[in-house]
């Protein structure tokens, strides 16, 4: 069966070990987890939590894997997609520190809007040598704009986690 990447959207009650029985359910199956990523539910600080789980399976497993998050205790909903489905906003974060030479600043910038990311200066040393950029798109953006950069330039790079959020379904209104 081909793999697929896979975005699980659960949400849960914040409660201590929520996230490692969770976690649990993909190691004894042995699925490596690639991001996740928690935050408090708007409005309900404290109450529930969005966990957004990225990870490599196919479907039969991504089915398994769905089922058996939504018996645990804690977990209110489990949404599941294929990270190509069109129902699903996703985006990543990145803080990337970038080594320049000489007048490097604008060929740098250029290559990341090349990507259609804007980037975000948080710092430049004061020789110019680092700069510190912010981008945020789709994790296959950032990698590709990782990878152009290469090993000279990109000195060192933080990534987030893919944030995800369902798109607006039309309501039918017959």
């Amino acid at each position: 069966m081909e793999e697929k990447n896979y975005i699980f959207s659960i949400t849960v009650y914040d409660r201590p070990g929520v996230l490692n029985r969770i976690s649990m359910i993909f190691s004894r199956r042995m699925i490596n987890i690639h991001t996740i990523n928690a935050d408090y539910i708007e409005f309900k600080s404290g109450e529930m939590t969005r966990i957004v789980v990225t990870f490599k399976t196919n479907h039969k497993m991504a089915q398994t894997l769905l089922k058996l998050i939504r018996k645990l205790v804690d977990v209110v909903e489990v949404d599941g997609f294929d990270t190509s489905s069109d129902l699903i906003f996703q985006r990543e974060l990145a803080l990337i520190r970038l080594k320049l030479s000489g007048n490097d600043v604008d060929k740098v910038l250029n290559t990341v809007r090349n990507f259609k990311l804007t980037p975000h200066i948080l710092d430049l040393s004061v020789e110019g040598s680092l700069m510190t950029v912010e981008v945020a798109g789709l994790p296959e953006e950032i990698e590709g704009l990782i990878d152009e950069l290469g090993p000279d330039v990109v000195f060192q790079a933080v990534r987030s986690g893919i944030a995800a959020i369902p798109k607006l379904r039309e309501i039918d209104k017959d």
